[in-house]
């Protein structure tokens, strides 16, 4: 007899495979995979700027989920993140109007078609803010930042083809 001789796997197989080669490889795999799936599907995003206080805090990160918009559309209060120039400057703004509204700001009143927009997450103050009335095109949005209390000279919103949407914001 073989006196001494151990058939056991060394420790630190038997630690990093388990009992069951097989069934460790498949959680392997499965994990790769999910972690593959996150790293594409999500894309966490610092908040630079103001233009979204008192809702998103310069500095704070927040997750773009870049499937929420693959079977349905942007609804009027989601918070999108938008390509604004080439592929690594990303723009956090909030749909306010939808394709095929009407709009227009007068007296820091956001209307569409007509209607006042009810907006509790806007912050209002300081100069009044005007747009023309415009009627969006089908597949465009309009867009705009929570912190209206900044000058409307200094702020980025607009009209925003939904090409350019590239998700929605968790937070």
């Amino acid at each position: 007899m073989n006196a001494g001789v151990s058939t056991e796997s060394p420790l630190w197989k038997r630690v990093a495979l388990g009992r069951d080669p097989r069934r460790t490889l498949w959680r392997v795999a499965v994990l790769v995979c999910i972690g593959l799936m996150l790293w594409r599907v999500t894309v966490p995003v610092r908040v630079s700027g103001v233009s979204m206080e008192p809702t998103l805090a310069s500095g704070r990160i927040v997750v773009i989920n870049r499937l929420a918009y693959l079977a349905g559309t942007p609804q009027r209060g989601d918070v999108v993140a938008i390509r604004w120039a080439g592929n690594r400057a990303w723009l956090l703004k909030r749909v306010v109007a939808l394709p095929g509204e009407r709009f227009g700001i007068t007296g820091n009143t956001v209307r569409v078609d007509g209607r006042p927009v009810a907006e509790p997450w806007a912050q209002w103050g300081g100069e009044a803010w005007t747009a023309k009335e415009q009627t969006l095109e089908a597949d465009e949005y309009l867009v705009i930042g929570d912190n209206r209390a900044m000058p409307q000279s200094e702020h980025e919103f607009g009209r925003v083809r939904r090409a350019r949407i590239l998700g929605k914001a968790w937070f």
